[in-house]
């Protein structure tokens, strides 16, 4: 199951990473640029920091891995 952020979410929405977490507390990250082929520049390295930031943020004891 792929996950985009509703609006109103309180999430940020991302053009160049689709992500996911699992009711187990597992974050999944899937690049989405086939242009670069997933090259880790610009948008897509602070897209995924992003992400990684907001998930590590709202540790809550249930959220395990990335």
């Amino acid at each position: 199951m792929q996950h985009r952020p509703s609006e109103g979410s309180g999430e940020m929405a991302f053009e160049k990473i689709l992500s996911e977490t699992t009711p187990e507390g597992v974050l999944i990250l899937t690049m989405n640029d086939p242009e670069t082929l997933n090259a880790l520049g610009e948008p897509l390295m602070p897209e995924l920091l992003s992400e990684v930031e907001r998930f590590a943020a709202c540790f809550d004891g249930e959220r395990r891995t990335i």
